[in-house]
């Protein structure tokens, strides 16, 4: 079995946050709504990770946010 990536690693986390934060009543609704859609993202780019190259993708991230914080 292969090691989790950092995708997983976060998307597990806020998952887990989700999960407990629905237990106790932590978070509000919409915090609680964040983190499981952000969660279930970075799994489901976690798994597509492990079997395919997604160096295109990190690099268009980097371009772009460069554009954006460019004076």
């Amino acid at each position: 079995m292969k090691k989790f990536n950092n995708y997983q690693k976060i998307g597990l986390l806020l998952i887990a946050i989700n999960l407990s934060s629905n237990q106790f009543s932590i978070l509000p609704d919409i915090l609680n709504g964040f983190c499981l859609g952000a969660g279930t993202a970075l799994l489901l780019i976690g798994m597509y990770a492990c079997n395919h190259d997604i160096s295109t993708i990190r690099n268009y991230k980097i371009n772009l946010i460069k554009r954006c914080f460019r004076k």
